[in-house]
């Protein structure tokens, strides 16, 4: 009796640091990438690119895998010079001036889950862009994948967009 007794015990705190040992293992794929004002909450996976590339140089910060890129930018246009108002400007006006480069007239800045994005692509790769409104500019995160991945993907973009935080 007291060696199955023994052996419950056994059990249990086995089956406790089992449990408390993949809850961290789950919880450690995730990390939290700062730059500046802004910080995002991706799978570890992903690492900063060479930002002296001449074509990421043009970024604020760029973190890719091999199934996705991410293509961040503060936006520190001086708005007042354009006839906005900074301070009145909302995110969706910002999404608006964003779309309004493209020739697309089915652009569109939408809302999901508290995301504002606007999707759009160009011969190999969608875009999923999130708009973000920090305190001395706004942020413009672009997330990017092959064309035929874009349907899977596009949960991922919205989660990671919903971690954003910018001061």
């Amino acid at each position: 009796m007291k060696k199955r007794i023994a052996l419950i015990i056994v059990s249990v705190l086995f089956l406790l640091v089992t449990l408390t040992a993949c809850t961290k293992e789950e919880k450690s794929n995730d990390k939290t990438y700062m730059y500046d004002k802004f910080s995002i909450v991706l799978p570890n996976t992903f690492s900063i690119a060479d930002m002296s590339d001449d074509y990421y140089s043009k970024f604020s910060i760029v973190y890719e895998t091999q199934e996705s890129i991410i293509f961040v930018t503060k936006d520190e246009v001086n708005w007042d010079s354009l006839g906005f108002d900074f301070e009145t400007m909302t995110i969706n006006d910002y999404g608006e001036v964003f779309i309004s480069n493209f020739n697309d007239p089915n652009a569109k800045v939408e809302n999901v889950n508290g995301v504002s994005y606007a999707y759009y692509e160009d011969e190999f790769i969608s875009y999923f862009a999130s708009f973000t409104k920090g305190s001395d500019a706004f942020w413009l995160v672009q997330f990017g994948c092959r064309k035929n991945d874009y349907d899977t993907m596009k949960p991922g973009f919205i989660k990671w967009a919903q971690t954003i935080k910018v001061k």
